[in-house]
């Protein structure tokens, strides 16, 4: 089982799995991806409860927040002025609460991917331009799973609250990590596009300046030069990881490649195009805003904030760990986020 979740000697060809080698014969790989996605799943899910009882301790307001933190977040989450006093208290305790912990979670995963991914690129520097899209990295299959297993228990957790709110954010949201996961699926059962999967991978690497620029918030630390240095981060690693690296090169080698897109798996690599034209829009859509925010940050007169750790918005969360629409991820919000309605009310 350790061999699933690691991802050692994960090929089509040669394979090894002491414990379940009657499930995952040489002819059905495809189910020891799936082992290792659904396991990865699970211990992000658990990584998110003990986060949260971790917090429960040493977080001020966490279990029960103060009248201050009501007020505050009251006028944050655009909540109704005539709500009553008991429900907002536990609108913005369950907010604060799954807040945190996706930030966490997502400081983690950037960690787990910085962890992974390097270790292939520093022994194939030049992976995306050597490769087409037929080619794989077996290290690389860690990455993938552990990727996936995070997308797997985000999207679980807005589920609830698209059935129970229609929230049209939330609905981009399940539309943007169903596409991705599907992509990934296909990744893992004709062993290909890692072409594709390196550049993704690394533009989750922006979550850690992103989310240490909410601890820095929460700290009260906007005047630091600690605060001006992460601003300058997520500016470069955006620009380098998410513009460059993905919008880019990620384009040039495609170009490169165009005659992949007919043939034998034409129709399977156009549609796999088609998601990553959408993440493209997501990628320089982003960047306009955090270009705004630095432009507006060195100048004074900026209130623009920063891309959310889900790409649909994501905030907030019921006790039973599912996830409610809130209109805003940090105090800084766009124009755009201030004329949207209050989706809680």
């Amino acid at each position: 089982m350790c061999e699933i979740l690691c991802g050692s000697r994960f090929t089509h060809r040669e394979t090894h799995f002491p414990l379940i080698t009657t499930v995952l014969s040489d002819d059905n790989m495809v189910m020891g991806h799936v082992f290792a996605a659904l396991g990865w799943a699970a211990i992000w899910h658990l990584l998110y409860w003990l986060c949260r009882a971790i917090f429960t301790f040493i977080m001020p307001g966490f279990a029960e927040p103060s009248e201050k933190m009501v007020d505050e977040y009251t006028k944050k989450l655009q909540l109704r002025a005539a709500m009553p006093r008991q429900e907002k208290i536990r609108r913005v305790g369950v907010y604060f609460r799954n807040y945190w912990t996706t930030c966490v979670l997502s400081f983690a995963h950037s960690v787990a991917m910085v962890a992974t991914v390097a270790p292939v690129l520093w022994t194939n520097p030049n992976a995306v331009w050597s490769s087409d899209t037929e080619t794989t990295f077996e290290p690389l299959w860690l990455a993938c799973h552990i990727f996936m297993g995070y997308m797997l228990n985000d999207l679980a957790c807005v589920v609830k609250p698209v059935l129970q709110y229609r929230l049209a954010d939330e609905i981009l949201f399940i539309g943007h990590h169903g596409a991705i996961l599907i992509v990934w699926a296909s990744f893992c059962y004709d062993d290909w596009g890692h072409v594709f999967a390196i550049p993704i991978l690394l533009t989750e690497v922006t979550g850690l300046p992103i989310n240490l620029k909410e601890l820095l918030d929460y700290l009260g630390l906007e005047s630091t030069v600690l605060y001006m240095v992460n601003g300058a981060a997520i500016v470069f690693s955006w620009y380098y990881l998410r513009l460059w690296k993905y919008c880019v090169v990620l384009s040039v080698r495609l170009y490169q490649l165009r005659a992949c897109f007919v043939g034998e798996h034409g129709v399977r690599n156009s549609l796999v195009l088609l998601v990553f034209l959408f993440g493209f829009g997501i990628q320089c859509w982003w960047g306009y805003v955090i270009t705004r925010g630095a432009i507006g940050a060195i100048t004074g007169d900026s209130d623009e904030g920063t891309p959310s750790k889900s790409k649909g918005g994501k905030g907030e969360s019921d006790d039973n760990g599912v996830a409610v629409e809130t209109a805003v991820k940090s105090p800084r919000r766009s124009p755009r986020q201030r004329r949207r309605p209050a989706p809680l009310e």
